[in-house]
């Protein structure tokens, strides 16, 4: 295989702008380098996540081939081993993988033994028409697959499948075939087995223009990319075969861990559980409470504190987002201009070399510019958010300081007005009190009775002290012979608006009784004499 060999030098000068390129690139705290170990890395780590995966087509590819292998082995019989030696080749010589090949030839074998050919035979003509479809798919430009169904469907009769690559294989042109072939006789209908042998003739007479054209071609890039591909696909049955007895055995003792598990593991598990359920259950609940009563209060606190700073976090958190995008930007902005001035400077183009070298100082100057603008909003939002913070943090403060002297000064308005309220309550009793003792119907109105007349009911007084009970008991003093008028009449004579004897009320409300009430009416008695 001939192998082509670029070799890339470049100018002390080139190496120079790269080196300031570097540099320019440092200082916005990434470099070229920098960047291969994250490509690296980042390869690395999905080619750890994704080595199950291509193990495991690997495997498959090998067990592929053990079952194509076994199913060519019974239908070739001793003719398989010249089958296995020319498939071995067939990766170069045609395009297609071992695999592939040995399935196409058993699949003819199969339909050809079945038709009544005979081993020997049908490995022969398989052989030749998986060739010929290689060919036909090379020279019409289709998929080699479907020339192989046309040409199955050809030697089973089927007409039309073959049209297409310009075979024609009628009735009567198999008739005429086989006639020069010397099958069959006159008078009699051709077997199925000479039916097949005339169609082969016919479809080899009519395709020789096609034929040997994947071997005319085979340095074109459509049939090296095919030659690629059977390559690797023989590259992965190689690796899967050598790894598919330690996958076999490691399948095998995972299938007998699994017969372990079910029967001895599972039954213990389930025992224990059954004996210890209650328990389990209550701890459950115990969890339950813990999570409704802990857990989802501080999952809502910090639901809420998120919910409440994030109006003044969110724009700090943005702006570091965009200089860590910018950043990267950059980075990439940079790559793919230096691939682009070294792909202009080795095919000679220096026109674009230099459009290239004016779009990195573009490009790094933006993010240079963009860099240093997010860095100056970063510490606006900090002060913003600090500022913020700060006055959340003296308002809720404020707040607290003006809810306790709000509660300490009603405290102190409870308190004086309480104690206001019971001097106001004492002084109303004592009131009230002493209207009870000057009440008509009661002891000091029996007292009164026996020192002085009583005008309730109107009368003529007989001279001195008597009580007049217009608004209370009052007290006055009439010279004899003088009229008391009852309430009625005062009523009717102050509504008529007649004149008459002045009544002088006095009220004995504002006088403050001391010591013992007894000995009180006793000296008012005795000022009435």
């Amino acid at each position: 295989m001939n192998e082509v060999v670029i070799t890339i030098k470049g100018s002390d000068q080139f190496s120079s702008t790269a080196d300031k390129v570097n540099k320019s690139a440092t200082g916005m705290g990434s470099t070229l380098a920098s960047v291969g170990k994250i490509a690296g890395g980042f390869v690395l780590a999905q080619g750890l996540i994704k080595a199950p995966q291509v193990i495991g087509g690997f495997v498959d590819a090998a067990s592929d081939m053990n079952e194509t292998m076994s199913k060519s082995a019974i239908v070739f019989g001793d003719s398989n081993a010249a089958i296995l030696d020319w498939a071995n080749t067939s990766s170069t010589s045609m395009g297609l993988s071992k695999q592939k090949t040995l399935e196409a030839t058993s699949t003819f074998g199969n339909f050809l033994t079945a038709m009544g050919q005979t081993k020997p035979a049908a490995a022969d003509m398989s052989k030749a028409m998986v060739i010929l479809a290689n060919d036909l798919g090379s020279f019409n430009n289709v998929d080699p697959t479907e020339a192989l169904m046309a040409l199955r469907s050809g030697l089973a009769g089927e007409v039309e499948p073959m049209r297409r690559f310009g075979v024609a294989i009628d009735e009567a042109a198999v008739k005429t075939q086989a006639m020069k072939m010397g099958l069959g006789e006159a008078g009699r209908e051709l077997t199925q087995q000479e039916k097949i042998q005339a169609r082969y003739a016919l479809i080899l007479q009519q395709t020789t223009t096609a034929q040997g054209d994947f071997t005319r071609t085979q340095d074109g890039m459509a049939n090296q990319s095919k030659i690629l591909k059977a390559q690797w696909e023989d590259l992965k049955t190689q690796i899967g075969t050598a790894l598919l007895p330690v996958v076999l055995e490691l399948t095998k003792g995972l299938n007998s861990l699994a017969g372990t598990i079910i029967s001895d593991v599972v039954p213990v598990v389930k025992e224990w559980y059954e004996k210890h359920q209650p328990e389990i259950n209550a701890q459950m609940e115990e969890f339950k409470t813990v999570l409704r009563e802990d857990v989802m209060p501080a999952i809502e606190a910090l639901v809420e504190l998120f919910q409440t700073l994030w109006p003044i976090l969110g724009p700090l958190v943005e702006t570091v987002f965009k200089d860590m995008l910018n950043t990267i930007t950059t980075q990439l902005k940079v790559i793919a201009d230096v691939i682009k001035i070294v792909t202009a400077i080795i095919s000679g183009d220096w026109s674009g070399a230099w459009d290239g070298m004016k779009q990195l100082a573009v490009d790094v100057w933006d993010g240079i510019y963009t860099h240093i603008a997010l860095k100056v909003a970063l510490v606006r939002d900090v002060v913003v958010f600090g500022l913020t913070f700060a006055k959340n943090i003296a308002v809720a403060v404020m707040n607290e300081a003006r809810d306790g002297i709000t509660a300490a000064w009603q405290s102190i308005k409870d308190s004086v007005t309480g104690f206001i309220q019971d001097i106001i309550d004492k002084i109303q009793a004592l009131i009230d009190k002493a209207k009870d003792i000057a009440n008509i119907g009661g002891i000091p109105g029996k007292i009164f009775g026996k020192v002085m007349d009583q005008f309730a009911e109107g009368g003529v007084s007989s001279g001195g002290l008597a009580l007049v009970g217009e608004r209370g008991p009052e007290l006055v003093n009439l010279p004899g012979g003088s009229y008391v008028h009852s309430n009625a009449e005062s009523r009717q004579m102050a509504s008529a608006g007649g004149g008459g004897t002045t009544i002088i009320n006095v009220y004995p409300q504002n006088i403050i009784l001391q010591g013992d009430a007894q000995a009180g009416l006793a000296s008012m008695g005795g000022m009435f004499a």
